[in-house]
């Protein structure tokens, strides 16, 4: 069985992404890639490692504000 990678992101500076890695670790996943940019900047460097590290049989999971049962 694979391990759950996890994917976390913050549009600014002054957000964090605290909840977002909280609920990805509970959920299980063995590492979690942050990535704090805009989504208009075209130089990301997280989710490209993100796609790029999980072996066959890993599940990449993304956490979704309007999906969370505390909001």
């Amino acid at each position: 069985m694979g391990h759950l990678i996890g994917y976390a992101r913050v549009s600014t500076d002054d957000q964090e992404a605290q909840l977002q890695h909280d609920a990805l670790a509970e959920a299980g996943c063995a590492g979690i890639f942050t990535d704090k940019a805009s989504g208009r900047s075209t130089d990301r460097p997280e989710p490209t490692a993100a796609l790029d590290y999980p072996r066959p049989g890993d599940t990449l999971c993304v956490w979704n504000w309007t999906a969370s049962p505390a909001r």
